[in-house]
């Protein structure tokens, strides 16, 4: 676009152009949280799903510069991964992702950079005390989150037990515990008498 015209000129100009690099050019954060169930970070063939597990962010930045952002913190996760770089289309909600080498920002604007957080292992410890474990294992570990799959039981002669604090399999992996067996009296216990 020529936007002044020299008056007198009666020749050939050439006229160069004058390139400023934007400093609001646009790219997507996308924050993802492990699922229980798998590890893919909502990526399948290439399309990133959008749901209750993602956080979405548009920012601007120049052009040709590195992205900025600052990441999340979630109860229960953990950040592992550096982050990855991709080039998107839309699709609905979704993103079509094609990952790229590079890591700053597209003057396309179509730079997205996803964020992983993967969930801690979270870890349950029984004590059995004076009775024994049914497994040879004190601990059972699972995923944020996730529900117990079995629950190990003790045993002590004369005794029924249970668990403090109590446990079920409903119960989910949120923070490390320590479960104390508690031991009451059984009424039932057979003896003998001898005349």
């Amino acid at each position: 676009q020529i936007s002044q015209v020299i008056p007198g000129v009666s020749e050939d100009v050439t006229v160069y152009a004058k390139w400023s690099v934007s400093n609001d050019t646009k790219y997507i954060v996308v924050h993802v949280k492990e699922a229980i169930d798998d590890s893919n970070y909502n990526i399948k063939d290439g399309t990133l799903t959008i749901n209750g597990l993602t956080s979405e962010e548009e920012l601007t930045g120049t052009t040709n510069s590195v992205p900025s952002f600052v990441a999340k913190s979630y109860e229960g996760f953990s950040v592992t991964y550096d982050p990855s770089y991709y080039t998107y289309t839309k699709s609905g909600d979704n993103y079509i992702l094609t990952a790229t080498s590079s890591k700053v920002i597209s003057a396309e604007g179509n730079t997205l950079v996803l964020q992983r957080y993967s969930r801690k292992i979270i870890t349950f410890t029984f004590d059995a005390l004076n009775g024994t474990l049914s497994t040879s294992s004190k601990t059972i570990s699972g995923k944020y989150g996730a529900t117990v799959a079995s629950i190990p039981t003790a045993t002590l002669a004369g005794y029924s037990s249970s668990w403090s604090p109590s446990i079920t399999k409903d119960t989910t992996f949120d923070e490390d515990r320590t479960y104390t067996a508690v031991y009451t009296a059984n009424t039932n216990t057979k003896y003998t008498v001898n005349a």
